[in-house]
């Protein structure tokens, strides 16, 4: 999935138990996502009555997870050491100079 984002972008995803969630918040960590954010859904009827709104008496409710996150770029200090000494930039200076 990474790969197949563009530079700042997003990760999105919804899954339905909290295994996955588990899993997938690993498999983000593995692979340098940071500002992750899990939400969890809980969907439950009601009853369509202005006068007596409340749930339906048989409770069938669904819930799901959503799980955010974005790639990290890679720190400019790792490829410090792939430049020549004199193209690696200073302490604070951008890289596009």
């Amino acid at each position: 999935m990474r790969a197949a984002l563009r530079p700042g972008g997003f990760f999105g995803s919804i899954v339905p138990t909290t295994n996955q969630v588990s899993m997938l918040l690993s498999s983000l960590e593995r692979h340098e996502f940071e500002f992750v954010e899990v939400s969890e859904l809980s969907l439950r009827y009601y009853k369509p009555v202005p006068e007596r709104l409340r749930p339906t008496d048989r409770m069938v409710a669904h819930t799901g997870y959503l799980i955010f996150a974005r790639p990290v770029l890679e720190k400019i200090t790792e490829k410090r050491e792939d430049l020549p000494a004199e193209e690696v930039p200073a302490e604070g200076d951008s890289p596009e100079g």
